[in-house]
Formats: structure tokens, sequence, C-alpha cells
């Protein structure tokens, strides 16, 4: 993938299935989609008579992605971080409870090098935020980044994420 379009989310379903009616992320910061796909780092027990390797170990798996946007609804934002937003008031509180927010389903629509649709569907993530940069009207830094783990949801068969061609 190496563009992207659009991207969807909504709260992950306890049951595996996909959810039916998704919020779109309008602003994406060009360029700041990141996957960072880990399998683990393999380590090798040798011999010490030939000092060949006889055992392989893997480490711990990471397969998560970070994007960068440079502006988002506090109800959204609300909604990754688990703090509490009131739509009558447009009060965002943090700290004011210690809720973990919920998985994370999400939905990413891009392209291949050839210009091909593609759609990549995370189905269970866990999201961690954060909203950090500098203030003014220059300022180049983005103000909310976010850190999406996946996980194998509760479906069967359980699955992480499928990337496939839209047809």
């Amino acid at each position: 993938m190496v563009s992207v379009s659009a991207i969807m989310f909504a709260d992950a379903s306890a049951d595996g299935e996909i959810p039916t009616e998704l919020k779109s992320i309008n602003v994406l910061s060009e360029g700041k989609l990141t996957p960072d796909f880990n399998p683990g780092e393999l380590t090798s027990e040798i011999n010490e008579f030939n000092h060949l390797p006889h055992r392989n170990y893997r480490g711990n798996s990471s397969y998560k992605f970070t994007m960068e946007l440079p502006k988002i609804p506090f109800e959204d934002y609300a909604s990754f971080t688990g703090c509490d937003y009131d739509p009558v008031t447009f009060e965002l509180s943090m700290g004011s409870s210690a809720v973990e927010p919920k998985p994370k389903y999400f939905k990413i629509y891009g392209g291949d090098p050839d210009g091909n649709p593609l759609v990549m569907q995370a189905f269970c993530c866990d999201v961690v935020s954060k909203w950090s940069g500098s203030v003014g009207s220059a300022q180049a830094t983005v103000p909310v980044s976010i850190e999406c783990s996946m996980r194998t949801d509760n479906g069967t068969p359980a699955k992480m994420m499928s990337l496939k061609p839209v047809v």
C-alpha cells in the first residue's frame, strides 16, 4: 500500500463480527500512516563443537501501525483515549475516569504502486494516543499520534488483519 484515501473505524465487536457503522477519519497527514510489522527477532543457539546453529528461537511478534492526525474531533479523540466527552458542552475531560479505551476495528482504503485500489482491515486494535506538539500558527508538528497495536479478534477463526484488492 503506497497511498491512503480513507480511514474508517468503529469499536471492535466482542464476537469478531465486522461493525456495520463506521466513522471516518477525514484528515491524515500526508505519508503519516506508518505500518510496523515485526515478526520477532530470531535467536540461534550455537553448538559449541561445530559452531553451527542447532536450535532457533523466535522472539515476541509486534504488529502495529501509527497514524498522525493534524485535526481530530474531540468525540473521536475521546473514543481513542477512554476519556469523557460531553457533546452538550463540548467538554473533553481527561483523567476524570480510569476507563480503558475499547479495542477498535479499522478499515483503510488505499492503493498499490500500480494504482490499483486496496483495502486493509485491522479487526481488533488496542489504541494508544499521544497528543503533543508546539502551539502556533506556523507549527509543523502533528498534535495527535495514534498507535494501533493489532491482536487477534474473537472471531472463528481468529483473525488479525487482511489486505486485499478492492473489487
